[in-house]
């Protein structure tokens, strides 16, 4: 049974992590790079680096650079609980394939923002004239 390894690594707690690790660090990437996009749209969005710069009263930069640290932090931490899991036995290198999906889905969501699609221009950032119009 192929997929006995999948319940029996989904209900560890660094298993948990992972998968909370994988979303955090996708979206704190979407929110950086979409953050002009954001902005000049003129629609209500949410967006951690605004949220970030209301709550503790920063500057966008500032913002900005605290978002990219809980990325880093986190990006960190994966690479720890990766390389720190218990035995999973025969399951072993099921499991590391099913972790490296995870780091696929990271990389992935990366290389389609920036190089796959026009959502974003030069330096990561949306192109004024791709802003929808309302």
């Amino acid at each position: 049974m192929r997929l006995h390894y999948r319940r029996i690594f989904t209900d560890t707690q660094p298993s948990k992590r992972l998968y909370l690790l994988t979303t955090r660090i996708i979206g704190y990437f979407n929110d950086v790079q979409s953050l002009l996009k954001d902005e000049e749209s003129g629609d209500i969005y949410f967006n951690v680096v605004k949220a970030l710069q209301h709550h503790y009263q920063l500057s966008k930069e500032d913002a900005l650079e605290e978002t990219i640290r809980l990325h880093d932090v986190d990006m960190s931490e994966f690479m720890v609980l990766k390389s720190s899991l218990p035995d999973f036995g025969r399951w072993n290198d099921d499991v590391m394939n099913l972790i490296e999906g995870m780091g696929f889905f990271m990389k992935g969501w990366q290389s389609v923002s920036l190089l796959e699609t026009e959502r974003y221009g030069e330096n990561g950032f949306p192109k004024i004239d791709e802003l929808p119009t309302m």
